[in-house]
Parts: structure tokens; sequence; C-alpha cells
């Protein structure tokens, strides 16, 4: 095979490849697969805003809405936990693959051009007793799993527009997140403030 391409072109009816890019009707969708038992799932928690932190020798004013480089963020730490009850109304007790998936924004900073159309960001397997719920906590790295790729190969996030996290696979029924990623005002706007004296001192 000599064609490496991942993502669909219209202009030669390419349908992509792979769940993430792939345009296609799908015999099986990605996760899909059979149990003995029967399984719900239901999101106990999940933020709908995580706050961005920049590098200090990074940080600049912004309107918040925009594609930022992901050398400008402070990565180490930065992650979200997506709590997810998982209930078994089947006849017997079984274990359950939770997944959970991120939709890009639609649009922002340049990059939704080269974003996939969903993205695994995060699973979990639990063991769920008959007619018993189990709660699970799927983490997810922003940095690694909510940046988008632009067309130099450069990460980044979006901030500002509306993140999607998508619970379950296509095959079975799924559940909504939304979230916006904001870059930390605190810092910004104190930087803008120092940034602003130091000016009126040099004049």
């Amino acid at each position: 095979m000599t064609d490496m391409r991942m993502r669909a072109n219209t202009t030669d009816n390419f349908p992509g490849r792979t769940y993430r890019f792939y345009s296609g009707k799908s015999l099986y969708e990605f996760g899909h697969g059979l149990s003995y038992s029967q399984f719900s799932k239901f999101i106990i928690s999940a933020p709908t805003t995580v706050v961005i932190p920049l590098l200090p020798h990074n940080i600049f004013t912004s309107n918040n809405s925009q594609a930022i480089d992901l050398s400008t963020v402070k990565c180490e730490n930065l992650k979200i936990d997506v709590v997810i009850g998982v209930r078994n109304s089947g006849p017997t007790g079984g274990s359950h693959s939770v997944l959970v998936f991120w939709k890009p924004p639609r649009s922002g900073g340049g990059v939704s051009g080269t974003a996939p159309n969903l993205q695994l960001v995060g699973f979990e397997r639990v063991y769920v007793m008959r007619g018993k719920t189990q709660n699970v906590s799927v983490g997810v790295d922003v940095c690694r799993g909510l940046s988008l790729v632009d067309s130099e190969g450069k990460r980044k996030l979006v901030v500002g527009q509306q993140h999607t996290l998508i619970v379950g696979s296509a095959s079975e029924r799924q559940i909504k997140r939304h979230l916006t990623l904001r870059l930390d005002q605190s810092i910004t706007k104190a930087e803008s403030i120092t940034n602003t004296i130091t000016s009126r001192q040099t004049i």
C-alpha cells in the first residue's frame, strides 16, 4: 500500500481512513462489541469549563477565541476527570469498557480543516454485578487529548469554542457533555498591567 493518507479528500472521492477521519458508512462502528449482559451509562460529573494556564514567558492579552500553540501552555498536570456511572440491567454480571471520545470545535484558529471527526481520549474497563451500578473515573489529558495539529505540524489548543466529550461508541447510546477551554484571565490581566506600567516607565 503506497497511499498513506488518513484524511478524507472530496476532490478524488477519497473517504478517509480509521474512525477518526472516515466519512463513509461503517459496517461496524469503532468500539462495537457484544456482551452477555446489558449496560447503560450516565455522566455523574464532568467540567464545563477548563482554565488553560500559560507559561510565564508566553503570557499575553487574549480575546479567548483562537488557537494557541501548545508550546506556550503549562501542560503539566493539566487533566480533567469524567466520572461515569455504569448500570448493569442484564441477566448476569460482566465487564464493560467505557470509552470517552472528543469532538473538536467546528471552527477555531485555522486548524479546524485538519481536525478529526472524533478522537478517543480515554477509556476504562469496569466490572458491574447484575442489577448494580458502578462508578468509574476516566482521566483526560487536556494537552494531549484536546489539541489539534495544524498544516505545519504544530499542536494547538482551541480556546473560546465549544468542545464536546462523548461517552460511548456510536453503536450504543451516547452521552454528550460540552466544555469550553479558556485562558487563565487572572494571569493575562496581571501581565497586561505589568506591561502597561513598564511602558509608562520607559516613556
